[in-house]
């Protein structure tokens, strides 16, 4: 990465005839090993599949995972080293992570998905955890201990009821569209989506 302190002269130059210097950084691509990440971190912040698999992205590079905190912190260092080297603007790439409906299926987006539905079902409607409402409206079988292996909402595997079962699970129902229908429509797979708006 470059020094940003060491360019911040750049940024006078530009003021000294009345330009603006904006930086920038994407939010979505992310490279093993780029910027000195050991393989540890590459794992821990890059998304994944419903496989549980890492998803490459056009033959070259993989997408950071928009719900693990370490991959925020990674992410706004870079802001933040710009800004102190005085940029006049940010822009923030694909902010939005840029996942495809295979995508966005990682430990945090999928706790943050399971957090979204017991805020919305649970705490707002007054659902049970162990609701049956959950297999006759969503088809999510609390009894398969793959599937939710506690029985409950709490521990529902959306990841492995998409990879494993012939027809996704319907969450079509009360506003929550499938993987397929919410990327039609919203852009971005459903569990980073739900993970980005009710965290």
């Amino acid at each position: 990465a470059p020094n940003w302190l060491a360019m911040a002269a750049e940024v006078q130059k530009a003021h000294g005839v009345g330009a603006l210097f904006g930086g920038g950084t994407t939010c979505s691509a992310l490279y093993p090993h780029e910027n000195g990440i050991t393989t540890a971190e590459f794992m821990d912040m890059a998304t994944r599949d419903p496989h549980g698999k890492l998803f490459l992205v056009s033959n070259s590079y993989y997408h950071g995972s928009v719900v693990s905190p370490a991959y925020r912190r990674y992410v706004l260092k870079w802001a933040k080293l710009q800004i102190d080297a005085g940029v006049d603007t940010l822009f923030m790439d694909e902010v939005n992570g840029a996942y495809s409906d295979l995508e966005g299926y990682d430990s945090y987006g999928l706790a943050a998905f399971r957090r979204y539905l017991i805020r919305r079902f649970i705490r707002r409607d007054h659902w049970g955890i162990q609701d049956s409402r959950w297999k006759s409206q969503f088809g999510i079988d609390l009894t398969d201990p793959k599937e939710c292996p506690d029985h409950s909402i709490r521990t529902f595997d959306y990841a492995w009821s998409q990879a494993t079962r012939s027809a996704s699970v319907n969450l079509s129902i009360h506003g929550i569209p499938s993987s397929q229908s919410w990327k039609n429509t919203m852009g971005t797979s459903l569990p980073l989506r739900s993970s980005l708006l009710f965290l």
